[in-house]
């Protein structure tokens, strides 16, 4: 582990499109043997990294002891996110040793008597299946599931028949995907 006491095991963002806020969890790890106070520093960022939220909090953690802790910031001017705008933002923590981020989209989805409803918005589910590791056992396939610009010209074709959604299954597509 690279990093100071206290650590940053996790970072979780569930986005509140309609109340425009963000709830940010971290799960926190005093890894010495002896009672530490830290601030905690949550900041939401735009895609251009500009700071556009932020708020600090206090932690007492004990020795050995791992802690959630959960804030809400506020997000008043925001661009929702739809497979047509996948717009990121990046949720970040910090403590006095250690930071960790991860990216997130302002989106709310649900189903509404049987309805999928995304920000709110009647949109239906349009898309395929993709068998990855019956794709992964074929020997023709080469190196193609680790080639970028393939995965890119695969993914656009799917687009292009007009799908906005795929599931993988039977195992797990490479992260780049």
């Amino acid at each position: 582990i690279l990093c100071d006491n206290p650590k940053i095991d996790y970072i979780q963002v569930a986005p509140d499109v309609k109340n425009r806020k963000v709830k940010i969890q971290v799960t926190i790890t005093n890894t010495c043997d002896k009672k530490i106070f830290s601030d905690i520093t949550y900041s939401i960022k735009s895609g251009n990294k500009t700071i556009i939220g932020t708020v600090e909090k206090s932690v007492e953690i004990y020795p050995s002891d791992t802690v959630k802790k959960t804030v809400e910031l506020p997000l008043n001017d925001f661009i929702e996110w739809t497979p047509e705008n996948p717009f990121l933002y990046h949720a970040e923590a910090r403590t006095c040793g250690d930071e960790l981020s991860c990216k997130f989209g302002m989106r709310d989805f649900e189903f509404e008597n049987k309805i999928p409803k995304l920000n709110g918005k009647t949109y239906y589910l349009r898309g395929t299946n993709v068998v990855i590791f019956r794709f992964f056992e074929d020997e023709k396939r080469g190196n193609l599931p680790w080639n970028r610009e393939w995965v890119r010209k695969l993914l656009l074709k799917f687009k292009s028949l007009n799908m906005n959604s795929l599931r993988f299954h039977v195992g797990f597509a490479p992260d780049f995907w």
